[in-house]
């Protein structure tokens, strides 16, 4: 139902690329990676710039085992949030780090991943500091 959903949004909203990526989303949960990489592709041709689509896209790649472009999606997401000044954006930082960690681990580049996890982590800490 909520594939659906966003088909029907992508039609509303043919220039949007939140609903390629919700779709995809929605199809890495489930098992359909193939079909997800593709609307991942495409959210990201409608907007380049989206650090959110290119974790996904590593994501899934790292699902089909395809971890050196997986390590390539993460590099993109990581620069891309490194540059922006959006609330949120170093919440996700810490996410995409942990992915990226994890993906380094797998192909078994682990000094390169012990960096990505210790930054992982320093973003899940600073982002649970209360307010001083």
């Amino acid at each position: 139902q909520a594939l659906q959903s966003f088909r029907s949004a992508a039609r509303l909203f043919p220039g949007c690329a939140m609903a390629p990526l919700c779709m995809a989303r929605e199809l890495v949960r489930t098992g359909g990676l193939a079909q997800a990489e593709r609307l991942l592709r495409s959210s990201i041709k409608l907007d380049e710039d989206n650090a959110l689509a290119w974790n996904e896209l590593g994501c899934a790649l790292c699902s089909l085992s395809r971890l050196e472009e997986a390590i390539d999606s993460f590099k993109r997401s990581i620069s891309l949030l490194q540059k922006s000044k959006s609330s949120g954006s170093d919440d996700l930082l810490g996410v995409v780090q942990m992915n990226m960690g994890q993906s380094l681990r797998r192909a078994g580049q682990y000094s390169n991943a012990v960096g990505h996890l210790r930054s992982a982590v320093a973003h899940s800490n600073n982002s649970r500091l209360p307010d001083a």
